[in-house]
């Protein structure tokens, strides 16, 4: 079964771009065909992905047109688009269409030590909680004294979702600086880490790879199914390069 991951929340600076971007990564880790959508028109554009305008409300066969060809799809939903994806996803039926086509949702949503992130939260859990899996992420800023999430409203509705709760790890602020001084964001020298200096793109995939050991603990969530199907005479999986199962 194929998946639609939404990573989402209506409040700036959270860190939406890097958990998609982390996401995607540990996605084609595990060898399946993923693309990752983009809905923020300033957004740098990465290799081979591709970009809806939820202000222009797309048709949800655009998405099911993306799908066709991927295991899974991260959608990332910019800030300030909430109000307009929750009208495509309510208006385009996507939950119905996704259930349709087999393709299982999970919302990914990043926490951070502010009000209006979590006010955001439950908005996400009221509008979303009977579509799809939930993974919660606790993002860098304001990390170190993460209280605010503890026991509060947006927790206790994350909680009754089952969702899974994960932390994102911090990055070296030497690390950012140095990305900063290149005019680039964290999640844009994720996307373009082999360009980056040897030193400067060790850190970044270092960090790569702590998120992914993270984003493990959610992979019931993030992946998709491996179906089993006889090819020449072995079973092998339909994704993931045609690993053996068994004869």
């Amino acid at each position: 079964m194929k998946k639609l991951i939404v990573v989402t929340n209506n409040v700036e600076g959270t860190g939406k771009s890097t958990c998609a971007r982390g996401i995607h990564h540990l996605l084609q880790a595990h060898d399946f065909r993923t693309a990752l959508v983009e809905s923020d028109p300033h957004a740098p554009r990465i290799q081979d992905g591709f970009y809806l305008d939820m202000g222009d409300q797309p048709e949800v066969s655009e998405l099911v047109d993306i799908l066709e060809n991927v295991e899974a799809v991260v959608l990332d939903v910019n800030s300030g688009s909430f109000d307009d994806f929750s009208e495509f996803f309510t208006r385009q039926d996507v939950e119905d269409v996704m259930m349709e086509l087999e393709v299982q949702i999970t919302f990914v949503v990043p926490i951070v030590e502010d009000e209006k992130t979590l006010e955001s939260v439950v908005r996400i859990a009221e509008t979303f909680g009977e579509a799809g899996d939930f993974i919660a992420i606790a993002t860098p800023v304001g990390y170190d004294e993460f209280k605010a999430w503890e026991g509060s409203l947006a927790q206790r509705a994350m909680q009754h979702l089952n969702a899974t709760e994960i932390a994102m790890p911090e990055v070296n602020e030497a690390v950012l600086d140095e990305i900063e001084s290149r005019g680039l964001d964290f999640a844009s020298a994720l996307e373009g880490r082999w360009e980056l200096p040897r030193y400067l793109m060790n850190e970044v995939q270092g960090w790569m790879l702590s998120f992914n050991a993270e984003l493990e603990w959610a992979t019931d969530a993030l992946l998709p199914d491996r179906v089993a199907i006889e090819r020449d005479g072995e079973f092998k999986s339909s994704y993931g390069g045609g690993v053996t199962l068994g004869a």
